[in-house]
């Protein structure tokens, strides 16, 4: 694990770079357009740590003695800090913003539907 100072710095800078697009995108595309690269998104980011995260459990439990297997869900925690090799956390989150947009674009397209 890398010092706090470089894994803020890289979490901020993954932040920063699809925050633009998703800035962009929320001012370009539609309400239908936009909830789609929102699920599109939300679907590549959670695909992606899942499988990250399993993989990382998987090797570690192989290496590890057996009296570690009750640290499984901080080493899960552990996987998510130090995700930085490739934006998985961010592009979820930037999913979820796009989803979020999408639907309070709707909204105030659509008083009078119920939600």
């Amino acid at each position: 694990m890398g010092p706090l100072q470089a894994l803020a710095a890289l979490h901020l800078f993954w932040l920063l770079m699809v925050l633009p697009p998703v800035w962009m995108a929320a001012n370009w595309l539609s309400p239908p357009g936009l909830r789609r690269l929102g699920a599109g998104l939300v679907a590549l980011g959670s695909m992606g740590l899942v499988a990250g995260a399993a993989i990382d459990v998987h090797l570690w439990l192989r290496e590890s003695p057996p009296e570690f297997r009750a640290y499984t869900p901080q080493r899960l925690g552990f996987f998510l800090v130090n995700c930085t090799d490739i934006p998985l956390p961010h592009i979820l989150v930037a999913g979820l913003v796009c989803l979020g947009l999408a639907r309070r674009r709707s909204a105030a397209c659509n008083p009078a539907q119920p939600r």
